[in-house]
Parts: C-alpha cells; sequence; structure tokens
C-alpha cells in the first residue's frame, strides 16, 4: 500500500526533484525525449500518493486509489463536463457522464421532441436518469462524476414537482436525499462562462441562474460543509484546487468551502 511507503504528504512543488532523480543517469538527448511522458504521468502519481497519504493522516483507512466518490454540481454550462474529464483523466478514476444525456439519446429523444406537456414521459425520463445515476454510483467504489443526485433534485423540483403527485415527489426527493450523503466530495462549479450552445442544453442564462440557485441551495442542505469546495477560474486553475484540497494542500484562491457563490454583479 502507498501510505506504507511514506507518511510525508508529496506536493506538486516536488515533481522537479523526483523527476530529476528518477531520470538521473539517462544521457540529456534520451532525457529530453523521456521527460514529456514521465513528467505527465509523475505529477499525476504524485497528486494521487499525496491524497492517499492525507486520507492516512487523517485517520481514514484507505487504499491505493482510495474509494473516494467526487461528484460535480451546478447548474448547465458552467465547465462541468470539461472539469470531470481533466479531473477523470488526472487522477485516473472513472468518470460517470452527465446521464440526462445517455438517457435522452438511449430513448431516442431529439431536441424538437419537448417533454413539456407530457407529464408521463418527463416523469419517466426524470426517473430514468436518477436511477441511472445510482446504478452507476453504485457500480463504483471511487469516481468523478458529472452531475449529482443533487441535480436530480433540482430539476424534478424545477419541472416535475407541480406536475406529480406529493407521494411520487416525496419518494424521488427522499432516494436523491440517500445518495446525496455518500458522496466524500461534491465540487461546485459557479456559472461564470459564457453559455454556449451545443445541441442539449439551454442557452437561457435566466434560466441558468434559475438552476444554479435550486442546485446550490440543495447541495447545502444535503451535504456537510467540509465536503463541498467551490472551483472558479481556468479549467486548470480549477483542477489544480481540487487536486491541492484533495492533498491537504491550504485553501486556495479557487477554493470556497460552503460559500453561495455570489453571481449577483452578473445580472
Amino acid at each position: 500500500m502507498l501510505w506504507q511507503m511514506t507518511r510525508k504528504v508529496l506536493l506538486p512543488g516536488d515533481l522537479q526533484a523526483v523527476e530529476g532523480s528518477a531520470l538521473e543517469g539517462v544521457d540529456a538527448e534520451q532525457g529530453s525525449v523521456l521527460s514529456m511522458a514521465f513528467k505527465v504521468q509523475l505529477h499525476s502519481n504524485i497528486h494521487r500518493l499525496a491524497i492517499v497519504t492525507r486520507l492516512y493522516e487523517c485517520g481514514r483507512p484507505c487504499k491505493e486509489g482510495d474509494d473516494m466518490r467526487i461528484g460535480l454540481t451546478g447548474a448547465q454550462g458552467v465547465g462541468k463536463t470539461t472539469l470531470a474529464r481533466a479531473l477523470s483523466t488526472r487522477l485516473g478514476w472513472p468518470l460517470i457522464e452527465e446521464q440526462a444525456r445517455v438517457v435522452y439519446q438511449d430513448e431516442a429523444f431529439s431536441r424538437d421532441c419537448d417533454l413539456t406537456g407530457k407529464p408521463k414521459e418527463s416523469s419517466a425520463f426524470q426517473w430514468r436518469c436518477l436511477e441511472e445515476q445510482i446504478r452507476l454510483e453504485d457500480m463504483f467504489g471511487h469516481f468523478i462524476a458529472d452531475r449529482t443526485v443533487i441535480d436530480n433534485a433540482a430539476y424534478w423540483i424545477r419541472w416535475r414537482m407541480a406536475h406529480s403527485p406529493s407521494s411520487e415527489s416525496l419518494a424521488y426527493y427522499k432516494k436523491c436525499e440517500a445518495q446525496a450523503r455518500l458522496y466524500d466530495l461534491i465540487i461546485y462549479v459557479p456559472p461564470e462562462i459564457a453559455l454556449v450552445a451545443n445541441g442539449f442544453r439551454s442557452t437561457d442564462r435566466d434560466y441558468q441562474l434559475e438552476m444554479d440557485w435550486l442546485i446550490s441551495t440543495l447541495m447545502r442542505g444535503l451535504v456537510t460543509p467540509e465536503r463541498i469546495i467551490t472551483v472558479s477560474g481556468t479549467v486548470e486553475q480549477r483542477v489544480e484546487a481540487v487536486l491541492a484540497h484533495l492533498a491537504g494542500q491550504p485553501q486556495s484562491p479557487y477554493e470556497n468551502h460552503g460559500v453561495l457563490y455570489d453571481w449577483n454583479w452578473k445580472l
């Protein structure tokens, strides 16, 4: 096990020293070729080792890779998918894609097939999204999830609550609540970048801000503050903020534990 090798938390600043040591004895020409690929893999491994040793220092039992369940949450078009894929690549952990898109394709829906005014189809769609999200989360011991059951609950409130029996809505919320308790970390991504059409998401800014409010409010009610971080900035800055948090580094400028992002200045 990695934590048996060392109790020192390795940080990204150690990369140059470790890389130089590993390449010792390799001639300059070979080193220039090896260094590029080696640096990428080593950088990822250092972060993974730092995460494992940090958890051990905190008294949490862990193994190589650690069974961490990490979910990204936020409104549409804020960069969750890009960040989720980047984190999955850097950590080498399974990626759970946004299930609404998958279910939408599986059910042979098209963008022209509006579910508004179709209560049975809309309800079935929302239930299928939730069930697939839970199934995939339960399948993996550790993962990076592009969206969470918190998002499922928010979209049910927005689209189904007024058109469904209270008993059905409550059953849906209870499923979301139970699953939300299982996340080790929720990464909240605020709406700070321009909305870009992708053929699936809405590009309505007001709707984005409405969903951001619903999701962030539910998040604070379902997840304890110490399991929430907020990320901001470029993709690389967001990735580094998450990796720094997992490795136990001090709070970065891009982290904001359990505090709602202030987007009022953008209105």
